[in-house]
């Protein structure tokens, strides 16, 4: 079963309106050490929302969305919250970077919380941080 990435909605550089793709999935698959075609081949991806954000974040509508794709997991569902917004969404944000956790209100679905991989987010800078993502998601696909 292929792990799901979730982030937070579409960039300005998105391919054909499929999440998490464009310039977002080069800069995943670089810090994971895989080629594009091999990080669209081996992660489902999603978005909370279709749209690019602008303007202040839609909590509730964060949550509800979250709601929505949660309710859609397969039991056993391997999940990786991209940043902390997705991580409140799914009401994770107390649990630490990196450490695979039940994904509340799921069965039997797991998930782990990372940083976003935008380039604002400065965390993924530190070479412990980039290499603790690296693991995260290579756990990800072979679990």
């Amino acid at each position: 079963m292929k792990p799901l990435l979730i982030g937070e909605a579409p960039g300005t550089y998105v391919e054909g309106g499929e999440p998490l793709t464009g310039r977002i999935a080069s800069t995943i698959s670089s810090l994971v050490g895989i080629t594009v075609e091999e990080y669209l081949e081996k992660f489902d991806r999603a978005n909370l929302f279709d749209y690019e954000m602008t303007g202040r974040w839609p909590w509730y509508e964060a949550r509800h969305s979250a709601a929505e794709i949660r309710d859609g997991l397969e039991d056993g569902k391997r999940v990786v919250l991209l940043g902390v917004r997705v991580a409140d969404a799914f009401e994770m944000l107390t649990v630490p970077l990196y450490l695979w956790q039940p994904l509340p209100g799921t069965r039997s679905a797991q998930a782990i919380r990372v940083p976003h991989p935008s380039g604002r987010n400065r965390l993924l800078n530190e070479a412990h941080h980039r290499s603790a993502f690296r693991a995260s998601l290579i756990g990800a696909i072979d679990r």
